[in-house]
């Protein structure tokens, strides 16, 4: 893509749009790349349904369907956690757990750290799998080798558990700091995020 590219500028309007609080603007131009062929703006839709805003009422179904879309044709591993998050939460549908699984657990391979935590999450708490803490903590240590904060506390909390004290220590007041500085700098951060 040059710089003249057109559909290159309606992302850069799209991104600002929704930056600044224009979800009306940012969804129709989303939908206008959808249009033209743009398939990575299909999750974008979704997104602005699930969380509304900036003149776009929430429509839980509508992202679903979006989401579901986005995930048919694009593939987009974004699809795939905005699908489990309402599956998840049970945001417009029945909270499915099982099902809310099997979607980070196809993408928790591309080591998304998102899936990566709430792979986790279900394997410590049961939800949708059997409850399994070794594998619990094998994710959330993946996710947490990657910058996921939360993760870092937890994989912290079970090092300590297994006597590994200090190495539990370091890395929880590790997720204390990133945790800190995150939130002061780049709140919008992946690693800040839980589901």
């Amino acid at each position: 893509m040059n710089k003249g590219d057109p559909v290159k500028k309606l992302w850069r309007r799209a991104v600002s749009a929704r930056k600044n609080g224009r979800s009306e603007e940012a969804m129709a131009t989303f939908q206008q790349l959808v249009s033209l062929g743009d398939v990575n703006a299909i999750a974008e839709v979704a997104n602005i349904y699930e969380f509304g805003g900036g003149g776009v009422e929430k429509g839980f179904e509508l992202a679903i369907q979006w989401y579901t879309r986005s995930k048919n044709e694009a593939g987009d591993e974004w699809a795939y956690i905005g699908l489990a998050r309402m599956f998840f939460l049970g945001k417009g549908v029945e909270r499915n757990y099982e099902f809310a699984f099997s979607l980070y657990e196809k993408i928790a391979n591309t080591k998304n750290i998102i899936a990566l935590y709430q792979m986790g999450v279900c394997y410590l708490k049961g939800y949708g799998v059997e409850h399994n803490q070794e594998r619990a903590f094998q994710f959330f240590e993946d996710a947490a080798a990657r910058g996921h904060v939360f993760s870092m506390g937890l994989a912290g909390m079970q090092r300590m558990r297994a006597g590994r004290m200090m190495s539990g220590v370091l890395l929880r007041a590790r997720a204390i700091l990133n945790g800190v500085l995150l939130e002061l700098f780049r709140k919008n951060d992946l690693r800040l995020r839980t589901v």
